[in-house]
């Protein structure tokens, strides 16, 4: 299982130990492909099919499968189930509906902050992450402002994957007044930008 804090850097943490079994119930077996910035990403509440087209080696299996399904022949409908066949409670279900609205909730207002990730070796890193609008964009750096008013300068990693409507763009794409959600590396007073994703605009 997975436990999530929330907070912010200036005196509120966001910490997330994940296990090597998946990042989130509602992802499944996804998140277990995602490098530590997508898991953090994915904890702020991006898509996590956004996040997969960031992920090289999801990415590359996800089109290995789907090549796979358009080739083979259609599968028959499963039978429906014995009527001995037990449902869960009603009330269970409602009850679990209710802890994932809740922790939607709680991500998708997640701004900034840090997040330690599991690795499925064992090993923990710290990514940092944020929620925001582009306020100055540079070749080789962004900087974002959160809505609470926290600014974070971004400069250009390698190997930076930015991710639009489930497709990889160039840095060079994003524009000033942009909402992305970004996680890295913290360098000092800065982060260094490893994963950029840019939700659709609502």
């Amino acid at each position: 299982m997975r436990r999530l804090l929330i907070g912010t850097l200036l005196g509120l943490t966001v910490a997330l130990t994940a296990s090597a079994c998946g990042f989130a119930g509602n992802a499944g077996d996804t998140a277990a492909s995602f490098s530590p910035e997508g898991e953090a990403l994915a904890a702020m509440g991006f898509d996590v099919q956004d996040i997969a087209a960031g992920e090289p080696a999801f990415a590359g299996a996800q089109a290995a499968g789907a090549a796979a399904a358009n080739a083979a022949p259609e599968a028959s409908a499963a039978p429906n189930a014995s009527p001995g066949t037990s449902k869960a409670p009603k009330r269970k279900a409602a009850d679990g509906r209710k802890r994932r609205v809740l922790r939607v909730l709680l991500a998708k207002n997640t701004l900034h902050g840090e997040a330690v990730v599991q690795k499925k070796d064992g090993q923990t890193v710290t990514v940092v992450v944020q929620r925001g609008t582009i306020t100055d964009l540079t070749d080789s750096s962004v900087t974002v402002k959160s809505a609470d008013g926290y600014t974070l300068t971004w400069k250009f990693g390698d190997n930076l994957r930015v991710v639009q409507r489930r497709t990889t763009i160039q840095p060079s794409q994003v524009t000033v007044g942009m909402q992305i959600g970004v996680a890295g590396a913290k360098d000092g007073d800065s982060g260094v930008a490893r994963f950029i994703v840019v939700p659709v605009q609502k």
